[in-house]
């Protein structure tokens, strides 16, 4: 029997671990398949653990949940992770966004698979590590699509890292976009929607707080449709409170976790989804039909992302509120995904055309035939 391990660290919503969510169930899929038998188990920082319900995990603290504590609780989670495995002694590592010690311009959208038996790298996963202690990754698997939004032509370090990884006798592969919780999305393809629902989709990685909300709070001022909010577990109360206060019936809030069935149901509902160019809600859309208005933070208009969502705004995936430049044409940009919603979906609909999480399985099967 085989067994695999998949670390979603830096993980608290559906982000990093939907996406190994997602390639772990492709991987259990594709061995019953085959009529073989493999154990999956999950390392995560997640608060809810529902997300991962079909197999057992481990639940890490997350630094970012005591940031006072910050160098100590990474300390010790490489020790507890290092432990695990020495434990469970798998036979593959897949690992979404390194404990620590990866450069942070990497970002989210990558997949690490490290070498069968060396887990050396885990005894410290402070940023005073550097990735070479890691025993270099036998895989470096980014969901993106190989040609529509080829990471390359975004900054030159990914370049830089391409050649690192290929340096260490490592492969970079682009294996498409990866499409999280699909066993619930294939349900509800061509569900009917709430007519004129504008869902703002704020969970996970979406994080509402004074200082970062403001651009929500513009929009909806600056407009005249109604919508519905949903915060997600990390959102600071007393701004929601604040935003239901000042826009009253106009902005309808759900508050806390949603289960990922539900969330997939909302997006389904929904006639349009604004989300804060969010991976997996993003992806999840172009999945199931439904239009996206993408608002890029400020904090995140990096080289990389800016050029990112300018590619795809220019192949008609999606409208772009770029925070503090264009919110104050937030009626126009909503109006106008109303009023081209086929084509846009047409156009999102060709970002995944590929199945990132059963490429990635199958170069896990394959990987697997020959080193054991």
């Amino acid at each position: 029997m085989s067994r695999g391990v998949h670390i979603a660290p830096n993980g608290r919503g559906l982000g990093h671990n939907g996406k190994q969510v997602a390639v772990a169930s492709a991987v259990k899929e594709l061995f019953e398949k085959k009529g073989e038998e493999i154990e999956i188990y999950a390392i995560t920082e997640a608060r809810v653990l529902d997300l991962w319900e079909d197999f057992p995990v481990y639940r890490i603290p997350s630094p970012h949940d005591m940031p006072e504590r910050k160098k100590e609780i990474e300390r010790k989670n490489g020790e507890v992770i290092y432990g695990i495995l020495k434990t469970l002694k798998p036979d593959y590592v897949a690992i979404d966004n390194t404990p620590r010690p990866v450069p942070e311009e990497v970002g989210a959208l990558k997949f690490f698979f490290l070498r069968p038996y060396d887990y050396s790298g885990y005894e410290n996963t402070s940023h005073e590590k550097s990735e070479k202690s890691w025993g270099g990754f036998d895989y470096f698997l980014i969901p993106t699509h190989p040609e529509l939004e080829n990471i390359l032509d975004l900054d030159e370090r990914w370049e830089k890292k391409k050649k690192d990884v290929e340096g260490r006798g490592g492969e970079w592969i682009q294996i498409g976009r990866i499409i999280p919780f699909k066993k619930y999305l294939d349900k509800l393809k061509g569900r009917k929607r709430k007519r004129g629902e504008i869902l703002l989709a704020y969970g996970g990685g979406g994080l509402l707080n004074f200082k970062e909300g403001k651009h929500l709070e513009r929009i909806v001022e600056t407009t005249s449709h109604q919508y519905r909010l949903i915060t997600g577990p990390y959102a600071e109360r007393e701004f929601v409170r604040a935003l239901k206060k000042k826009f009253g019936e106009r902005l309808k809030v759900e508050e806390g976790f949603l289960h990922p069935r539900e969330y997939a149901r909302k997006l389904a509902e929904a006639e349009v989804v604004i989300n804060p160019f969010g991976y997996n809600t993003q992806t999840m859309c172009f999945y199931l039909g439904t239009p996206v208005v993408s608002i890029l933070f400020r904090r995140a208009m990096d080289k990389s992302r800016m050029n990112w969502a300018k590619k795809l705004e220019e192949a008609g995936a999606t409208e772009v509120i770029y925070e503090g430049v264009n919110e104050g044409e937030a009626g126009r940009i909503i109006d106008k995904v109303f009023e081209s919603r086929e084509e846009i979906v047409r156009n999102a609909s060709k970002f995944v055309e590929f199945d990132g999480g059963k490429n990635a399985a199958e170069i896990i099967y394959r990987a697997l035939e020959e080193v054991l």
